[in-house]
């Protein structure tokens, strides 16, 4: 590092499929006079800020655990907001796809409404759609 330089290196985490992301900046003040010493550098570890949360907690819900052939499946949506904030939904309902496990494949998918929700903290919203 050149004489006078400070460095700067910190860490920030967000809970949102575990995405991590590292940074850090390395300026140089340029060079000192002769005859000034340069201070040791202190290394101040910077604060590592809470991992984000998501402001919705977001469940799907059926009646039953398993279904006949060709029998109606109703799935309840239900959207919580956990933050300390209002949250905006829009659009509402959210488009819905569903996957079939581990091939990544959209078996079915239902279309977004055309309303905005607005949920206060702890305020619940839900929907149903009805797969047939």
């Amino acid at each position: 590092m050149p004489l006078g330089a400070k460095q700067f290196v910190g860490k920030m985490s967000a809970k949102m499929e575990d995405i991590m992301l590292g940074f850090g900046v390395l300026w140089g003040t340029g060079i000192l006079p002769t005859g000034v010493q340069a201070p040791s550098p202190e290394i101040v570890p910077a604060p590592i800020p809470a991992p984000l949360r998501p402001p919705l907690d977001v469940t799907a819900t059926t009646s039953k655990s398993s279904y006949l052939l060709g029998e109606d499946v109703k799935i309840e949506f239900t959207f919580n907001n956990v933050s300390s904030s209002a949250v905006q939904m829009q659009p509402f309902p959210p488009l819905v796809k569903i996957y079939r496990p581990r091939l990544e494949e959209v078996v079915r998918t239902f279309s977004a409404g055309t309303e905005t929700k607005s949920l206060e903290p702890e305020e619940v919203a839900s929907f149903t759609v009805t797969w047939d």
